[in-house]
């Protein structure tokens, strides 16, 4: 007769399961901070490069709006050690303006 409900060794133990769940379970611990991490860096660069274009659009407003020539600009920098100088070059004789990298 054809045994319908064998004695099968194949499969993982109760134990072993719980013990590969919590192993798993440590590794996500440990790579959480690690991923919080990451994602907060990416969010502060990410608004410091929007504040960036937006100061740089507001610049580039200011030269192109000039129409005397005699363009002052009033900058606040988040660095009180940083000038305008430092971002930007004005070639004055021929009122071209470029970036600095």
């Amino acid at each position: 007769m054809f045994k319908l409900f064998g004695n099968n060794q194949s499969g993982y133990t109760i134990v072993e399961v719980i013990v590969a769940v919590a192993v798993l379970a440590l590794l996500a611990a440990a790579f959480t901070p690690l991923l919080t991490g990451s994602l907060e860096i990416i969010m502060d660069s990410g608004d410091r490069s929007q504040e960036l274009f937006e100061d740089k659009k507001d610049l580039e407003k200011e030269i192109l709006d000039d129409e005397e020539g005699d363009l002052e600009i009033d900058a606040e920098f988040s660095d009180p050690d940083e000038t305008i100088d430092e971002f930007i070059t004005i070639d004055e004789a021929n009122k071209e303006y470029f970036f600095n990298d």
